[in-house]
């Protein structure tokens, strides 16, 4: 198969499909983690709805309606999904969706919280012309001694503190999470021998997700995040991946270096989300 040129309705349902794929990695992850959790994964209108804990941001459903119309009783088990969990019901909508699903979200008075631009890079042109890493950068796979590390650099660059006791549950919960899960790949990128970045591949039915990539405060601009890129490109197309794919929200420069490195926005997926009291 020829890789694709341009976002379609048949690329948009591989993208969400991975999406959703990735959000049952973590439901499942997070079972395995901390199992009184309650951790679930419901199949639903041709996607996932996935909860983790009520704490963790990353309980919401996605890849729905991608091949039809969602019906009002797949929507009545979304919320009660959701609500019997404790957490309101939340959507990762796509906008080459099935119609219906904007119509019964919105009639249920549903709100949008954010937005995530994505973007694809077909790998199956040479990569020869991305550079090598800045003098100094270096980037490597993560081994299981190194592991720990990875989790705790994610966190201090989301975090943006340094302090182990500043790091916060949430995100070392979520590295843990990432870092044990089937078909990822962990990177460090190191910057005179310190670890200053990292990152993440995670691999779906011949498409790599990018994913994690975080800089410590004090190393940004240094080219650690498009030494990252270029490292992960390269991994999936020699590990035989068609596309890669990135989900970057809008704000922040992480767009403008994927762009740079061959990567085209398909299409902006919008986050929905309801309330936690109404019907189920």
């Amino acid at each position: 198969m020829a890789p694709p040129l341009h976002a379609d309705a048949a690329l948009a349902r591989r993208l969400e499909h991975v999406n959703a794929l990735t959000l049952a990695d973590y439901a499942h992850g997070c079972a395995r983690l901390l199992p009184d959790s309650g951790s679930e994964v419901l199949e639903l209108a041709g996607g996932k709805a996935c909860f983790t804990r009520p704490d963790l941001p990353i309980n919401r459903a996605a890849g729905l309606a991608m091949a039809g119309p969602i019906t009002p009783a797949e929507l009545d088990r979304l919320e009660a999904f959701y609500r019997d969990h404790g957490v309101p019901p939340a959507v990762e909508a796509c906008p080459l969706a099935h119609p219906s699903l904007y119509e019964g979200l919105g009639a249920r008075g549903y709100r949008v919280r954010h937005f995530l631009q994505v973007a694809f890079h077909p790998l199956g042109a040479a990569l020869d012309t991305l550079p090598p890493p800045p003098a100094g950068l270096e980037v490597s796979l993560v081994g299981e001694a190194e592991r720990e590390t990875w989790v705790r650099t994610l966190a201090r660059g989301f975090g943006e503190r340094e302090e182990d006791a500043a790091l916060t549950f949430v995100d070392l919960t979520i590295g843990h999470i990432a870092s044990t899960t089937p078909r990822v790949r962990l990177y460090l990128a190191r910057h005179g021998g310190e670890v200053v970045a990292g990152a993440g591949l995670r691999l779906h039915e011949g498409i790599a997700t990018l994913f994690g990539a975080a800089t410590r405060v004090g190393y940004r601009r240094l080219g650690a995040q498009t030494a990252l890129i270029h490292a992960r490109l390269r991994d999936a197309q020699a590990l035989g991946c068609e596309l890669a794919m990135v989900a970057t929200s809008p704000e922040g420069g992480s767009l403008a270096n994927e762009a740079r490195a061959g990567f085209r926005v398909a299409y902006t997926r919008v986050l929905m989300e309801g309330a936690l009291t109404g019907k189920s």
